[in-house]
């Protein structure tokens, strides 16, 4: 097809099958001869993957809740994660993800970050606010199966707050903590 033969209200994505991540290239032309590049992941499941959300103190580096994640993935493919593959880092001014304990490892979006196994695990994942910075963070990631094959996309969210408060009356484990 060439420029302009289709709107892309026209286009339809049909899913076969269940519990994997369509990859689409795309090319999008603007005028003047300027393009761009990118992909679509679809995102074909039972159902939506819940997000994971996490609150933190500004300045207050925070894990990444791995089994929390797992069981998201495993709620709506039936298939616990062999392990993700993060889709976008945030902004600079936003704070930055690291491998370890150390500043010395940033993750990337390249590398396959083993739920269970692998030196590189998503329990290793931390993410340290940048100094100041308060407000939302999304980190979209990819789960991938045993065989490194895409079953499903989600989103881990936190929340960088001025400070954290604590409610004495609600333990960790009832459903509005």
């Amino acid at each position: 097809a060439g420029f302009g033969e289709y709107a892309l209200s026209e286009l339809t994505y049909v899913p076969s099958g269940s519990n994997y991540c369509a990859s689409i290239p795309f090319t999008a032309y603007g005028t003047g001869g300027q393009s761009v590049s990118g992909a679509i992941l679809i995102s074909v499941t039972n159902k939506a993957v819940s997000e994971v959300y996490g609150p933190t103190p500004k300045n207050t580096a925070a894990t990444f809740p791995a089994s929390s994640i797992a069981a998201a993935v495993a709620a709506a493919t039936g298939t616990t994660p062999s392990g993700i593959q993060l889709l976008k880092l945030p902004a600079a001014n936003v704070g930055t993800i690291y491998v370890g304990s150390s500043t010395a490892s940033p993750a990337n979006t390249t590398t396959v970050y083993g739920y269970n196994t692998g030196t590189q695990q998503l329990g290793q994942l931390r993410f340290v606010p940048a100094s100041g910075y308060t407000g939302p963070v999304e980190i979209p990631y990819v789960a991938l199966n045993a065989s490194n094959t895409a079953i499903a996309s989600g989103v881990f969210s936190m929340g960088v707050l001025e400070s954290r408060k604590e409610f004495k009356d609600v333990t960790t484990s009832t459903w509005c903590y």
